[in-house]
């Protein structure tokens, strides 16, 4: 379940900051980020859902060895809900 919450919260990460950037000039936080959407907004935005479900991909393999991933799963939940609710904060002021 945790697997799919990081995914949604990527998603709607990645939409929010596609609209933010496109729609209002947001600036993205997060220097690589920045640094992709010099090239393609959506492209960035695309690539970092699918890097996302990649990596999660090879962490879920490795998740049975290792006791200490289903607490860092935790935490990026977390990470992911803050910037979350950064977008919604945003969102709510345009």
């Amino acid at each position: 379940m945790t697997y799919i919450i990081i995914m949604l919260l990527t998603v709607f990460d990645a939409i929010a900051t596609w609209f933010g950037v496109t729609r209002y000039g947001i600036e993205e936080a997060n220097p690589f980020m920045r640094w992709l959407f010099g090239w393609d907004v959506a492209g960035a935005c695309i690539l970092a859902v699918i890097m996302t479900a990649l990596m999660l991909v090879v962490v879920r393999h490795y998740s049975k060895q290792y006791r200490w991933i289903g607490y860092a799963l935790v935490g990026i939940v977390a990470v992911k809900v803050a910037v979350a609710g950064l977008h919604v904060a945003w969102l709510m002021l345009i």
